[in-house]
């Protein structure tokens, strides 16, 4: 019986491979469905699908590669998008063929990045292709070098109203793009007319309770800088005023905040 299995092995981006944490590389379709019923059937008659996102999904460990809402393609930063597998050998280790999943032209977003102390960073990643003549995914046996870790990225120094944010025990930033694509069946183009960010820190001190966190919700401007430990490099994240609160829960805070338009 021959031997039919394969391991996450690679992202690039513009055919360079990225590190990514292990098994977190998914490929997928993200269907619109239409279905129909006749009179009073138990099951569906026809399930029929009226919307397709052809679509990547990572988690990378170096924040500074996707910090917004951008294309990729022909002309963009990135040139392409592509998730490789892997095969092992027979009664060996890995063999030395692949099989490629690569998105040529769409959009790709943060979508979280989580990190603490003494826990790099994590920031996941959503590609969504865009379809030409019929096609998302061109399907091969492209190989790819697996990416090595040269960086481990740290909350540095995370200020929330002006002042720093020490004994944190952990932050997770989130991004909510409402991505439209004006109900075509096979996107040609993509855009989003609402987005979110949000985010959560656990700290330790309870210094950092006022009322009107506690209470109102304080408007305060939130600065999130993640250190590279093996070299001078920070990705910043910039926020801008957001709408704060806090809580205290067991032995710990929680700060939570949203970003405001202004």
């Amino acid at each position: 019986m021959a031997l039919t299995r394969s391991t996450p092995w690679a992202l690039t981006l513009s055919g360079t491979s990225r590190p990514i944490e292990q098994e977190s590389l998914r490929i997928f379709n993200e269907p619109t469905e239409d279905r129909l019923r006749s009179g009073g059937q138990i099951r569906d008659d026809l399930i029929q699908i009226v919307g397709k996102r052809p679509a990547i999904r990572a988690v990378l460990t170096d924040p500074t590669l996707v910090t917004a809402f951008q294309l990729f393609g022909a002309g963009k930063t990135y040139t392409s998008m592509a998730a490789v597998w892997q095969d092992y050998a027979s009664n060996a280790g890995l063999a030395a063929t692949y099989n490629s999943y690569t998105l040529a032209n769409g959009i790709l977003l943060p979508v979280s990045i989580q990190a603490g102390p003494r826990e790099h960073a994590k920031i996941e990643v959503l590609g969504l292709g865009i379809m030409t003549a019929g096609v998302g995914f061109v399907i091969g046996t492209t190989s790819a070098a697996s990416a090595t870790n040269t960086a481990a990225y740290y909350p540095g120094s995370v200020t929330v109203g002006g002042a720093s944010i020490g004994n944190m025990v952990s932050i997770q930033h989130n991004w909510n793009y409402q991505v439209q694509d004006d109900d075509q069946l096979e996107p040609a183009y993509y855009y989003y007319d609402r987005a979110a960010e949000t985010g959560t820190m656990v700290l330790k001190d309870l210094d950092k309770v006022t009322v009107a966190r506690l209470e109102d919700g304080a408007t305060e401007a939130v600065v999130l800088n993640f250190d590279d430990a093996n070299s001078a490099g920070t990705q910043a994240f910039s926020l801008g005023n957001c709408k704060v609160f806090i809580e205290i829960d067991g032995k710990n805070a929680q700060l939570t905040y949203e970003r405001l338009a202004a």
